[in-house]
């Protein structure tokens, strides 16, 4: 039955209005509007942006409002949410990492439309920061390690960013790796401190940077030189030069070597951060074969170069008595007549 309210639908969509004497009047037909166009969903942090276009056709009838449907499957869409007139809407009751599927309807006072395009869209944002950074140094070399983020976004981390300084907090680019949680940096100099952090990335973009670490690359020494072995009476004096090379870390003592042609090397005397040694358990006659290590709180360096040399008694004939019966040492000299 037809209402007289003005103007009324019937059951088939016609628009009646009624006269003053209670007669209705058929004006046209309503239909359904044709379902929304164009909904796109675009993703943030928290959030699923929804927007779309008006019907093609309001069915006769100006649209009275759009309906929401979502859910966590496609196909499987549920009532959401009414939005009025708007020709958008901002979910923020989702979760990072789920994938959630849409669709709209438009309604005008005969009903609501079919569906829209339905659309899938998943919320992400930049990964937390890689934890447990670490750096370990050795000669001429930083090797970093870490744990990935707790929480990756809801997007697979794909890569990983180094910073490197010289100054604490002022880091600048040192590289790029894929998803691996190690990086060895070779661009280093012994005895230099570094410091460092690292970012994860995922389609989202760039995390935060992790906590700071710092190093310092050191070596051993390299090789004491010129070493130098003079010989007297029962005594053998070494003289050395520092290395070129403390390795980073201050030479903290020498290390000095002996043998004879028969023995093998063993060492000798260990002296603090001095140049000379003076060897007094030697044999006139038998000739001994020197070398020196530097040591650094690394550790060892390399030998030197070999020196030799034969401790010498002092011969009878250097020896001479004064009237009064004390020895003089020579050499003596005649002076020419």
């Amino acid at each position: 039955m037809i209402s007289s309210s003005s103007p009324a639908i019937g059951p088939d969509g016609t628009v009646y209005i009624g006269s003053g004497s209670g007669a209705l009047f058929a004006l046209g037909h309503v239909t359904l509007p044709s379902p929304p166009r164009n909904l796109q969903a675009t993703t943030g942090d928290g959030y699923v942006n929804l927007s779309w276009e008006p019907p093609e056709d309001d069915g006769g009838s100006p649209i009275t409002e759009y309906r929401i449907y979502k859910s966590n499957s496609s196909g499987d869409e549920a009532f959401l949410v009414s939005v009025g007139k708007k020709l958008y809407y901002n979910d923020t009751n989702v979760t990072n990492g789920r994938t959630y599927s849409y669709f709209v309807t438009a309604a005008n006072r005969l009903g609501e439309s079919p569906a829209s395009n339905e659309v899938r869209a998943t919320p992400i944002t930049v990964p937390t920061a890689p934890v447990n950074l670490q750096a370990i140094s050795g000669d001429g070399y930083v090797n970093l390690s870490w744990d990935p983020p707790e929480d990756d976004g809801g997007s697979p981390v794909i890569k990983y960013v180094i910073y490197r300084g010289n100054i604490s907090g002022y880091e600048a680019y040192l590289a790029t790796v894929s998803n691996v949680l190690c990086y060895t940096d070779t661009s280093v100099i012994n005895g230099e401190t570094y410091y460092y952090y690292v970012t994860a990335v995922n389609d989202a973009g760039e995390g935060p940077n992790s906590t700071e670490v710092s190093a310092t690359p050191l070596s051993v020494p390299s090789a004491p030189r010129n070493l130098r072995a003079t010989s007297g009476d029962g005594y053998v004096n070494l003289s050395w030069d520092p290395p070129e090379n403390d390795g980073g870390s201050p030479v903290t003592g020498y290390r000095i070597y002996r043998r004879t042609s028969s023995t093998n090397e063993t060492l000798l005397a260990v002296v603090e951060d001095v140049y000379y040694y003076n060897d007094t358990t030697v044999v006139n006659g038998q000739k001994y074969y020197y070398s020196v290590t530097a040591v650094n709180d690394v550790g060892e360096g390399p030998f030197s170069t070999k020196a030799s040399a034969t401790p010498e008694a002092m011969p009878s004939d250097m020896s001479q008595k004064t009237p009064g019966g004390a020895h003089l040492r020579g050499p003596f000299f005649r002076c020419p007549c």
